[in-house]
């Protein structure tokens, strides 16, 4: 029926699942008619007391930053994140964690003095 018709996104958080959202909904879109980043994330929030900035969200390939890469993230045919609690996680993980978040700044000031 209309059920298969609803794109959910799967959460996998604390070794729990949720199916969560109905990508379709507009309460939760961006001006671009995607599943914006900040609602994904206060949501999280909500769910899984885990505040935003202890938040870290992956897809199967990469850590997500950015509505960019939540676009990507939701474009697979069964979109699915995990989320981790970087106060949570080991320290291991916690380093990979933010040396990503810091990589794509370099990687960014790189591209900058190029085109400078």
């Amino acid at each position: 029926g209309a059920q298969a018709d609803t794109k959910g996104l799967r959460v996998h958080c604390q070794g729990r699942v949720f199916e969560y959202f109905d990508l379709d909904d507009p309460a939760i879109m961006n001006e671009r008619g995607e599943l914006d980043f900040n609602v994904l994330q206060a949501s999280i929030g909500e769910h899984f007391g885990i505040p935003k900035e202890a938040q870290a969200l992956f897809d199967a390939d990469r850590l997500l930053r950015s509505q960019v890469d939540l676009s990507k993230a939701l474009g697979q045919p069964t979109p699915c994140i995990r989320v981790e609690d970087v106060n949570a996680l080991s320290p291991d993980m916690a380093a990979r964690a933010a040396n990503a978040a810091r990589q794509s700044v370099a990687d960014l000031e790189q591209m900058l003095q190029d085109n400078g």
